[in-house]
């Protein structure tokens, strides 16, 4: 360990021990005064820690240290102080309502954490690691937790052994991390985890939550049960693709049922998911209809996370495009100076064309998606899929321009 390192670890006093087992103990900050949760793995994937130590992920423990002792590394993350959804159980059942506020919640938590380029992937949801603090439901425990580079290297993500994974390697899970009742299959070794897979645990933590018992002992069969089944779909392509259809489905199931009785604590109306996640309907290809102009602005690229940082760089580089183009000189074919007409409609066909592929690489409404047809699951196909809509894309305006001015 570097003496920085433990420099660090050094203001942080033990308080008490959470799981002797797991190395898991509760600490103090002696100079801040602020109560941590400690953890000493030696199963890890150190790239996880490192993202979510450097982005701030919407409730999300934030991590305060890092450190590498050996084959071992050690975590000091945020304590969250509140009643698991594991210990709300121990009441009974929960109401539908309440199910589908507190997974609308999660939906909003793993939206950032799946769309991360890579994605990450938490593959331990359970109602013990679900905490509700006042109304605010945090996802904790991120020790399962690998990377999924799926949209950066097809399948080429594998096992770095105990550090995690890479993008190297074989494509599927070779050993169960988690918890053996939420693991999909794919994380017993049939394929490599994905959002599908966090999606599987998902169902299986509501159908605990409505009746108490897994899936495999009994299904739920009230308005939330197709849900529930979908999510627990053998096959991942049969679940919902992202955590955005799965909350347009709980919506929708609510809908269907139209105004419910609830008594007691489900009485507590669904969570409205803002902030540019997962507002308005979608369809089940990942395309969404749109509401009002605050959720068009929401779907920019750059604007997606609503951190001031990345929004503000989006906004200088749209503003630097805009000015590039309006300072552009515009000729005719034969080198002299186009009039004002011809100026303005090719500084708008130039924007159309620039801002296009913009939009179309960055997945504006989930277009790229389905342009010039349906995403793809393997790499090659993909790839071409999106060049062709990148190219015609491109040459939509310069075909009107060729068009308007031979």
């Amino acid at each position: 360990m570097k003496p920085e390192d433990e420099l660090a670890l050094s203001f942080y006093r033990e308080l008490s021990v959470i799981d002797e087992r797991r190395g898991i103990t509760l600490v103090e900050h002696m100079t801040k005064g602020r109560l941590y949760v400690k953890k000493t793995m030696s199963v890890f994937d150190r790239e996880v820690f490192r993202i979510l130590a450097e982005e701030r992920f919407p409730q999300v423990p934030e991590i305060a240290e890092v450190i590498e002792d050996g084959d071992r590394l050690i975590v000091i993350e945020e304590y969250i102080n509140g009643q698991s959804l594991e210990q709300r159980l121990e009441s009974g059942p929960l109401t539908e309502e309440e199910v589908r506020r507190f997974v609308l919640q999660l939906c909003v938590v793993l939206q950032p954490l799946h769309e991360h380029e890579p994605k990450i992937i938490h593959r331990d949801i359970k109602p013990s690691n679900l905490i509700l603090s006042g109304e605010q439901l945090w996802l904790i425990d991120f020790n399962a937790a690998r990377l999924n580079w799926d949209e950066m290297i097809k399948g080429t993500n594998g096992s770095t052994g105990a550090h995690g994974e890479h993008p190297t390697g074989r494509g599927r899970d070779t050993v169960l991390m988690g918890t053996e009742e939420y693991a999909a299959p794919e994380q017993f070794g049939f394929a490599r985890s994905s959002e599908r897979t966090d999606i599987y645990a998902i169902g299986v933590v509501m159908n605990r939550l409505l009746t108490g018992r897994f899936p495999a002992e009994e299904i739920y069969d009230g308005g939330l049960g197709g849900v529930i089944r979908r999510c627990i779909s053998i096959d991942p392509k049969d679940r919902y693709a992202n955590v955005r259809e799965l909350a347009v489905a709980l919506r929708k199931a609510r809908a269907a049922e139209g105004p419910r009785e609830t008594g007691g604590r489900g009485q507590t109306a669904g969570t409205q998911m803002t902030g540019g996640q997962m507002t308005g309907e979608q369809t089940a290809g990942g395309r969404r209809t749109i509401s009002g102009i605050g959720d068009i602005f929401r779907e920019i690229p750059g604007f997606r996370s609503g951190r001031p940082v990345p929004m503000i760089f989006a906004g200088l580089g749209y503003l630097m495009v805009l000015a590039t183009i309006s300072i552009t000189e515009i000729t005719k074919s034969d080198g002299s100076p186009a009039g004002p007409t011809e100026t303005m409609v090719n500084r708008v066909l130039m924007s159309l064309a620039i801002f296009g592929l913009i939009f179309y690489f960055g997945n504006f409404m989930g277009f790229r998606d389905v342009f010039p047809f349906k995403k793809r699951e393997q790499m090659p196909p993909n790839i071409a899929r999106i060049v062709l809509g990148a190219l015609i894309v491109l040459f939509i305006p310069v075909i009107v321009a060729v068009l308007i001015y031979p």
